[in-house]
């Protein structure tokens, strides 16, 4: 579901405009822990389990009534997730 959205990209290319960090900054898919940023190696750390783990409560709560579909939905926590992580590394520096 990453990789067919945009979503990583998108973030990572208003980062790269908007954002004015000392350092070059790291999205790492696939790690254990996370989502987080680890300002020893200016990384963010997003685990496939973070998504699995957002689908499942969209699923719980029934979202797919409320008007918005739930791939969409999930696109949005996972980018808000990202922002969150990234707002830590700016505030690091």
């Amino acid at each position: 579901m990453i990789k067919e959205s945009d979503v990583a990209e998108g973030v990572g290319e208003l980062i790269n405009t908007e954002f004015h960090l000392w350092d070059q900054l790291h999205i790492i898919f696939g790690w254990e822990d996370g989502s987080l940023y680890d300002p020893n190696i200016n990384e963010i750390h997003v685990p496939y389990s973070f998504i699995e783990k957002v689908k499942a409560r969209f699923v719980v709560v029934d979202y797919d009534n409320t008007g918005v579909g739930r791939e969409d939905a999930i696109m949005n926590a996972f980018m808000y997730a990202l922002f969150h992580e990234v707002a830590y590394s700016y505030v690091h520096v």
